[in-house]
């Protein structure tokens, strides 16, 4: 926020010396532009140098305000010594030598042009990147001096007379933007989901939620009412109802069911599609006409008296949310941190991977082009015909931790209470001596669990980013609003509505990869006074789950919102397998490798492939065969040793209790006790977060094979 505010200054306070250069260089006896129509021109034009700078340097996809890690005195000294150089020629210019008519023209011309293109493109985007900004400046100078040149008819702006019929005309469609995009949509995304928000303070996210919305609205009116031309003003003001409209009709009428919010996907049918856009066509093309071709009054207060009832609509609801919503006891959460994340214990270890998504079928793509892979894992064995229990991460994770089923019915935040209320699994580990560290996303471990790790904290810090929470939170509502065609280009997850917050550095970086490999630069160590028998550690990873923004080199990849998906999947789980494989060096380095445990799996995977093979693709598109690997410990082999064995996600508990020595009756039996020619039929849910099933699924035979997966009625 400093930031956005250290550049604003700098360009406001230039564009305002040039302002005044300008007025005291004009000749008096010409009439000459007003002084604020001078300043947005300067204005303008400092931010486009600025913006063609940062491009130049390589940050064309980031804004100009993101370009800037910090904004210092030295660095209003680098960029404002120069540009106060050049502006200031340029108003004397502009003031003294060129011809006053045609120039001043170029001026209302410019301004309008570029303020036309990038609103335009911010309430599409949510932002606008240097890139855009240049070529937006670029579009609406060339545009300006070819009308100038050309054009002479004349151009009406505002006038005194014209302000109230104006304001009546674009005010009420930009409050139906703001109220609909930066203020109803986010916030019920965020109550709806509050069971995995509960930290965020929502007083906080309310207040910059509505602060945005007033701030957007004033920016657009006066823009609108003050820059624009007549003419650009009836376009503006129908493109934008017609675009605000059809996407509320989408989000309340022409969605369907949606998947989860966790980067999955979405498919509709090229006919789906077609019939969406055909739709969206007709309600822009009858904007237009309303607005611009229509000459009868009546029908042209028709958009006006919608976007009050709309707004009033939702204003209405989301009262009613907040004040019957049961909004959680803050200070009764915890947060999971950091803590002991790479610190072991001398003696006994079990250690966890569980790479998100990676399916048994990414892996054996990766293993066909890198043979470094499976000598990096000779010591462990591959059950190559493992499923999980379930289709998403929601269900998967607590199972794990407590090896208690999961209920028709209930939605995540139901089992995940229901799971450690009545399992015992991390309790038989602590009663074995065992340190326990889960490391993963907070909501997947709940309190009374949370009390027996290693790594939690009831000291909650959370403050929420401005600009970031406007950006992201508008951009979900896009999401949500999108036609079909193009509502990937806004695809989101829950980590990027994380990333909205200011969480102290000691708190687990769920979802991101990168900052646990550089947490790993500094390099695994061994507890100094044992005070536990051994260490259980649960690393939850991103793994090989959408969207991709992560390389195998560790950059990131996505920072362009119009390109949700830069990266690829194959490239992220080859980062994902370094980060194992330099986990696995370290303990080597440190001489605890030989006794430990280590399990390398998936919560579960997405067997795309698999499904081709199918008749019925479609129905078989999140069936699951997560990778699973498994060294015990003082386990040596020249190779993989690969086992076919029917094993699934069942046998983890029994697994991991049984290198403690623990009591393995009560889980049943472990992954080495399953033979692999037993006849055993495996389940497999596929059930949405609210507790919905979508799909039930009996597998018997080898998981790998479409026709041992059985879908039930």
């Amino acid at each position: 926020m400093k930031v956005c505010i250290g550049v604003l200054i700098l360009i406001l306070a230039l564009a305002a010396v040039a302002a005044v250069i300008y007025r005291f260089c004009g000749k008096r006896e010409k009439q000459r532009l007003q002084d604020l129509y001078i300043f947005i021109f300067y204005a303008v034009i400092l931010y486009g140098v600025m913006s063609f700078t940062k491009m130049a340097l390589g940050e064309a996809k980031k804004n100009l305000f993101n370009s800037f890690y910090d904004m210092e005195v030295a660095t209003c000294i680098h960029y404002g010594g120069p540009m106060l150089a050049m502006t200031a020629v340029m108003a004397f210019l502009h003031g003294r030598l060129l011809k006053n008519e045609f120039v001043d023209r170029f001026v209302m011309l410019f301004n309008s042009m570029f303020w036309f293109a990038a609103m335009a493109v911010f309430s599409v985007l949510g932002e606008v990147s240097n890139r855009c900004i240049v070529i937006s400046m670029t579009a609406a100078a060339l545009i300006s001096l070819l009308v100038n040149i050309f054009y002479k008819g004349k151009i009406e702006y505002c006038c005194r007379q014209k302000v109230k019929e104006r304001l009546l005309y674009i005010l009420p469609v930009v409050m139906l933007w703001v109220v609909t995009v930066f203020i109803f949509e986010p916030n019920q995304l965020l109550l709806n989901n509050l069971g995995e928000f509960e930290l965020l303070p929502y007083t906080v996210f309310f207040v910059i939620t509505v602060s945005a919305a007033l701030l957007i609205t004033c920016i657009y009116t006066l823009v609108s009412l003050y820059v624009l031309s007549d003419r650009q003003l009836k376009l503006f003001g129908a493109l934008l109802f017609g675009g605000v409209f059809a996407g509320y009709i989408q989000a309340n009428f022409m969605n369907g069911e949606m998947k989860n919010m966790d980067g999955t996907a979405q498919d509709w049918d090229l006919g789906v599609k077609m019939i969406n856009g055909v739709v969206w066509c007709i309600i822009m093309l009858v904007s237009v006409f309303i607005n611009l071709l229509s000459n009868n009054k009546k029908i042209k207060k028709v958009c006006p008296l919608i976007c009050i009832y709309l707004c009033l609509t939702q204003a209405v609801s989301l009262t009613y949310m907040i004040v019957s919503f049961d909004f959680p006891d803050r200070e009764k959460e915890v947060l999971i941190t950091k803590d002991h994340a790479l610190e072991l214990n001398s003696r006994n270890n079990v250690i966890v991977f569980v790479l998100d998504w990676f399916d048994q079928q990414i892996m054996d793509e990766l293993r066909s082009e890198d043979s470094e892979i499976d000598t990096n894992l000779a010591d462990f064995s591959c059950y190559h015909n493992t499923s999980s229990c379930y289709a998403f991460t929601g269900q998967s994770v607590p199972y794990m931790l407590t090896h208690i089923e999961w209920e028709n019915g209930m939605s995540d935040e139901e089992y995940a209470e229901y799971a450690y209320q009545n399992g015992t699994l991390l309790q038989d580990i602590k009663a074995q001596g065992y340190s326990i560290g889960v490391y993963t996303e907070n909501y997947l471990v709940t309190k009374p669990a949370k009390e027996l790790l290693i790594n939690y904290s009831e000291r909650v810090d959370i403050k929420l980013k401005y600009v970031k929470t406007i950006a992201t939170m508008s951009r979900t509502s896009k999401y949500k609003m999108a036609p079909f065609i193009v509502k990937e280009k806004f695809n989101y997850t829950t980590s990027d509505i994380w990333q909205i917050a200011i969480i102290n550095n000691n708190v687990w970086p769920q979802n991101d990869d990168i900052a646990f490999y550089e947490m790993l630069g500094n390099g695994l160590s061994v507890a100094k006074e044992d005070t536990y028998s051994g260490a259980f550690r649960f690393y939850h990873l991103k793994g090989a789950h959408p969207p991709f923004d992560m390389d195998d080199a560790f950059n990131r990849v996505t920072d362009d919102i119009w390109k949700v998906h830069d990266g690829n999947q194959l490239s992220q789980s080859r980062g994902v397998l370094k980060i194992v494989f330099e986990y696995i060096q370290n303990m080597k380095n440190l001489g605890i490798y030989e006794d430990a445990t280590i399990i390398i799996t998936a919560d579960h995977g997405q067997n795309l492939h698999i499904g081709e093979k199918s008749d019925n693709p479609e129905e078989f598109d999140l069936t699951s065969s997560p990778i699973l690997y498994v060294k015990l410990p003082n386990e040596h082999n020249d190779q993989v040793r690969y086992s076919n064995a029917p094993v699934s996600h069942t046998e983890f508990a029994a697994s991991v209790i049984s290198v403690m020595g623990g009591n393995v009756s009560l889980y049943g039996r472990t992954f080495a006790q399953i033979p692999e020619d037993e006849s055993r039929e495996r389940g497999f849910v596929f059930a949405d977060g609210t507790g919905k099933i979508i799909a039930k699924y009996r597998i018997s035979g080898d998981v790998n094979d479409i026709s041992s997966w059985h879908k039930e009625e």
